[in-house]
C-alpha cells in the first residue's frame, strides 16, 4: 500500500514539474497583438499597407523565414533577432493590381522558438467590386461548331461605364465588343480562328469608368481537342 502510496505521489509530483516546464516555454513564445487584420481599400488605390505587431515575453527567439501566400503581398520584418522582451512589428504590403471582392493572404513566419516554430497571419482585403465580368471562361468542343461566345461587362454600383477594350493574347483570335445599354453593360464576342482543332487564349478586359479609374480583367478562352460541351452564356 505503502509503494503505491508513494507511486501516486512521485506520478502526481513528474506531472506538475512537466506541467510547469511546459509553461515556462511556451512563455518564450513571440506574442502577437492579432493574428488577423481586414483591410478595406478605398477606390483608386494601387497598394494598402498595415502592420502586425508582436513583443517577445521569453527568452531570445530569432526569425528564420517569413512567406507569403502570393506574389501580391510582401512581409518584411527589419530585426530577425529578438532578445527577451523586445518587440516589433512585421510590416506587410498589398498589391490590388486586378483583383477584386473579399480575398485572403497568409504570412508565414518560422522562428526558432521551440513552443510555437510556426506562426501563421492572415490578411484579409475586401476590395470593392465596380465591374462584373461573366462568364471567366468560355470553351469549344474540338472538331464542333465555331460561333461566337460571348460574355458580358456590368458596371457594379453608381459608378458608370465610359468603355471597354477587348484584346486576345493571340491576335488570331476574333474580339468584339458591342454596348447593350450604355454606360452599364457590353457584350464581348470572342471566335476561335476556323482550322483551330485545340488552343487557347486570355482576353484581356481593360474598362474605363467614367469616375477615371481603370478596372482591368482576364476572360480565358479554350478549343478542346475532346469532346466537351460549348460554354458560354448569359448571366
Amino acid at each position: 500500500m505503502r509503494e503505491r502510496r508513494g507511486l501516486s505521489a512521485e506520478r502526481r509530483y513528474c506531472a506538475a514539474l512537466c506541467a510547469l516546464l511546459v509553461g515556462s516555454i511556451a512563455q518564450g513564445s513571440i506574442q502577437w497583438e492579432t493574428t488577423r487584420q481586414t483591410l478595406r481599400p478605398k477606390r483608386g488605390e494601387a497598394t494598402v499597407r498595415t502592420a502586425f505587431r508582436f513583443i517577445n515575453r521569453g527568452a531570445p527567439v530569432r526569425v528564420r523565414h517569413i512567406s507569403t501566400s502570393c506574389g501580391c503581398t510582401e512581409a518584411k520584418l527589419d530585426d530577425r533577432e529578438l532578445g527577451s522582451g523586445e518587440a516589433g512589428e512585421l510590416t506587410v504590403v498589398f498589391r490590388i493590381e486586378s483583383q477584386r471582392g473579399v480575398l485572403r493572404k497568409y504570412i508565414r513566419v518560422e522562428t526558432d522558438d521551440p513552443s510555437r516554430r510556426v506562426e501563421e497571419l492572415m490578411l484579409v482585403v475586401e476590395i470593392p467590386e465596380t465591374v462584373w465580368v461573366a462568364p471567366r471562361f468560355v470553351w469549344w468542343e474540338g472538331r464542333g461548331e465555331r460561333g461566337a461566345r460571348s460574355f458580358w461587362v456590368d458596371a457594379v454600383g453608381d459608378v458608370g461605364i465610359k468603355s471597354v477594350r477587348a484584346t486576345a493574347t493571340k491576335s488570331e483570335w476574333g474580339v468584339g465588343v458591342k454596348a447593350e445599354r450604355d454606360g452599364l453593360r457590353y457584350r464581348v464576342d470572342l471566335r476561335p480562328p476556323d482550322n483551330t482543332l485545340e488552343g487557347s487564349t486570355v482576353v484581356a478586359i481593360s474598362v474605363g469608368l467614367k469616375d477615371g479609374d481603370t478596372v482591368s480583367l482576364p476572360v480565358f478562352a479554350r478549343v478542346f481537342g475532346a469532346r466537351h460541351d460549348g460554354g458560354g452564356r448569359a448571366p
